[in-house]
């Protein structure tokens, strides 16, 4: 199965990265990168040493559920262009393990059964299978160390 590893919407990141409010109605945090992989939310791709960028809290759902986690992310400062290649991000290979979680179309709730901490190595895997479901509408990839959103998986 082909998968679609997809970032945060474009028309999003251009609202923040412009003074828009995150998630918890709050301005963005600008800072400097260290080079201490921190991967942007849009392009998917680590933050280079001495680049700005934003630290802000997001949630990847359209609406508010019991399910729609909050957490931080970061992004660019200067814009930069949305992850499309195939295949996985290269700054996902360079992490050892990730957190996974499908969702369902009718319920818009996790499936039970799908949350796993899976290696970087079997993400491909791990996520067709989840995707086999028919309710299931996506996949959320989070940092398995502190579990702040990744990307969104989808079939491709």
């Amino acid at each position: 199965m082909k998968l679609k590893f997809t970032p945060i919407p474009t028309e999003r990141y251009e609202q923040l990265i412009n003074g828009g409010l995150d998630a918890h109605e709050r301005m963005p945090i600008k800072q400097i990168s260290d080079g201490g992989g921190m991967p942007c939310r849009h392009c998917l791709a680590d933050i280079a040493r001495g680049d700005e960028f934003f630290t802000l809290a997001y949630s990847p759902f359209e609406t508010q559920h019991a399910y729609a986690e909050v957490g931080p992310i970061f992004l660019h400062a200067n814009a930069c262009e949305a992850f499309k290649a195939a295949g996985m991000p290269p700054s996902f290979l360079q992490r050892e393990y990730y957190m996974m979680r499908g969702y369902s179309k009718t319920t818009k709730a996790i499936i039970y059964g799908t949350g796993q901490r899976v290696a970087t190595a079997d993400i491909e895997v791990a996520v067709a299978k989840i995707l086999q479901d028919d309710d299931c509408d996506y996949v959320h990839l989070r940092s398995a160390s502190y579990t702040c959103f990744a990307c969104k998986i989808v079939r491709g």
